[in-house]
């Protein structure tokens, strides 16, 4: 699981895999879009999740905004990983990271909630996958 989160929170390109199902998250608040998606939405041993999340700044100021992504396993533990960005008006920031799921992860579905929050506001959305 940490893998998984550690991969997905220090990549800095967007790609999702054109072939596979995904799980896909938007939220919108005051000034802030944000989307997360775990692919493919069912994965097993040896499979690659594909994990990306995009926060774009839509009021018309430069904002300074914490992003905190949220990584909840099967048997309910988390990790929390928190980062620091500005944005320019209507700039956006993206990550993504690859994982390949090893049979000692536990079963069951994870997900990832990205949260982004500036002085206007907070937006939020989740994702999940399973690993069967």
């Amino acid at each position: 699981m940490h893998r998984l989160f550690n991969l997905a929170a220090v990549a800095l390109t967007l790609a999702i895999p054109g072939a596979a199902l995904a799980t896909t998250g938007t939220g919108t608040g005051t000034g802030l879009a944000v989307t997360v998606s775990l692919s493919p939405d069912t994965a097993a041993n040896g499979d690659t999740v594909t994990a990306t999340e995009a926060i774009t700044n839509t009021s018309a100021t430069k904002q300074n905004v914490v992003v905190s992504n949220v990584l909840t396993d099967p048997t309910g533990a988390t990790v929390t990983r928190t980062t620091r960005v500005v944005l320019k008006s209507g700039e956006t920031f993206s990550q993504t990271a690859t994982y390949v799921v090893d049979p000692a992860d536990p079963r069951g579905t994870y997900t990832l909630a990205v949260t982004a929050t500036d002085k206007t506001g907070t937006a939020t959305a989740a994702a999940r996958v399973t690993y069967i």
